[in-house]
């Protein structure tokens, strides 16, 4: 007999100055559980590469992230339902355009569960659905009930480092 996994919005979030990402669970009533974070610098290898390989780049390491985000809710008879991708602001040292590209790709390839990418102005504008731009992947209007009810909580956990489970990298040698 199989049990039904609960559908779940899996949200990454982008700290764009600090080059670091979070990955959360948002529960239908707007649970937050905090899965896996990322160390600062994580995103510094896209730095000083061509608009491709940074593209490239982040696509790669953030697809990574989701992979290990739904693994985690897995784990927690949780399934992803949409993907959220939420970057606090353009990253440093790109070009203005390299969010809206990654957003067209995980939108165009990354079918499902759909995929939705918002672009604050700001760290403090993720706190509020209304201050971010949605990129591509408008969300239904159950999703966006529920993303804009655990805005304020997910921040809270992203200032709290020890509810994380932390990803580290392999160091080149």
């Amino acid at each position: 007999m199989t049990h039904e996994k609960s559908p779940a919005l899996l949200v990454v979030v982008i700290r764009a100055a600090l080059k670091q990402w979070y990955v959360a669970g948002i529960g239908p009533e707007g649970t937050v559980t905090p899965l896996v974070r990322s160390e600062r610098g994580n995103l510094d290898q896209y730095v000083g590469q061509s608009d491709d390989e940074q593209l490239s780049f982040l696509r790669h390491r953030l697809s990574g992230a989701m992979q290990r985000g739904c693994d985690r809710l897995w784990a927690k008879e949780a399934k992803a339902a949409r993907i959220v991708l939420i970057a606090d602001d353009n990253l440093p040292d790109s070009d203005s355009e390299l969010l809206q590209r990654l957003a067209d790709h995980f939108h165009t390839w990354m079918t499902r569960p759909p995929v939705t990418c918002y672009r604050g102005h700001g760290g403090s504008t993720i706190k509020d659905l209304e201050s971010l731009e949605c990129l591509v992947g408008q969300p239904d209007a159950p999703h966006a009930t529920c993303l804009q009810s655990a805005l304020p909580d997910l921040v809270r956990q992203i200032d709290d480092d020890d509810s994380w489970e932390i990803v580290l990298e392999p160091k080149n040698e």
